[in-house]
């Protein structure tokens, strides 16, 4: 959310807000696959530490080992609404040959009056 590239762009100003991530799983494979969602939210300093303050992510595995965690089975036509500050990935199940599709987004409310969305 504070990447320099990105400066200027409304999203930024979600950043004081409650964040919304939401995840609709269209395509996940027979197999399905596995939403981890982490119990911690990395503000700027962290951020830093990790080398992630432009993007966000990857973060790395053993770093978040000492965070709990809820681990949430996906498979096609599901819908997850989850805190977009909090650190969450899907962990693929697939077999070879078959495709994942999901449909992610981001949503905020940036006044009384905006409430946005975004990719």
């Amino acid at each position: 959310m504070t990447a320099k590239k990105k400066a200027g762009f409304e999203f930024q100003e979600v950043a004081v807000n409650p964040l919304s991530a939401a995840n609709i799983y269209l395509q996940n494979g027979a197999a399905g696959g596995n939403l981890i969602y982490w119990n911690i939210g990395p503000d700027v300093a962290i951020s830093k530490a990790l080398g992630v303050e432009e993007t966000g992510y990857p973060s790395q595995a053993e770093w978040l080992d000492g965070f709990g965690r809820i681990d949430l089975p996906i498979h096609a036509g599901d819908i997850y609404f989850v805190n977009g500050k909090l650190i969450h990935a899907v962990q693929a199940q697939s077999v070879e040959g078959e495709f994942r599709s999901t449909i992610s987004f981001l949503m905020g409310v940036k006044d009384a009056k905006t409430a946005i969305y975004w990719t």
